[in-house]
């Protein structure tokens, strides 16, 4: 979402998921699976009326706890936290669709553009590496260096300040 607008930067809400019994969104927090999941429903015409939404699986028992209903005649929308090879399974009875929510680069320049910051797509590259796609850690950054250039900004947080990434356990 940027400035009230939803961004599909992945051009799924004219994509044709009719195919599918699974549409899995996978990344970690904050990087809009479930925005997009409400996105999807609204407006994309070839999602199944019978349709099953998962918003958020956490961890393996959550995945577990949900895999007997895996069999009914339904399409799924799931938002996961947990590892696509977790999801690889159903890939042998079904048609699964993986969608990866947190590592595009478009993303994060259309989110600059929106925002008027100059940036260069090096330094977009190396915030990627460091946090994934995710708009927070760039409000978060600004909130600290707020100048109209974002490679500036980037280069004064990561100096200036001690970030402890943490990753997911099942997120591998």
């Amino acid at each position: 979402m940027i400035n009230n607008k939803f961004d599909d930067y992945l051009n799924l809400l004219n994509y044709n998921f009719s195919k599918y019994k699974f549409i899995v969104f996978i990344w970690n927090s904050w990087s809009w699976k479930s925005s997009y999941i409400k996105r999807l429903i609204k407006e994309n015409k070839s999602l199944n009326n019978n349709i099953v939404i998962i918003d958020e699986i956490f961890d393996i028992l959550d995945y577990f706890k949900f895999f007997l209903i895996f069999f009914k005649k339904k399409q799924f929308i799931i938002a996961s936290h947990i590892s696509i090879n977790y999801f690889y399974i159903l890939s042998f009875l079904w048609k699964v669709k993986y969608i990866k929510t947190d590592e595009h680069h478009i993303k994060i320049c259309n989110y600059l553009q929106c925002k008027k910051m100059r940036f260069t797509n090096k330094v977009v590259s190396k915030y990627i590496k460091w946090f994934s796609s995710t708009y927070t850690d760039i409000d978060i950054i600004l909130e600290n260096y707020n100048w109209n250039d974002f490679d500036e900004a980037f280069y004064k947080f990561t100096k200036f300040n001690r970030v402890k990434l943490t990753w997911n356990k099942y997120n591998k």
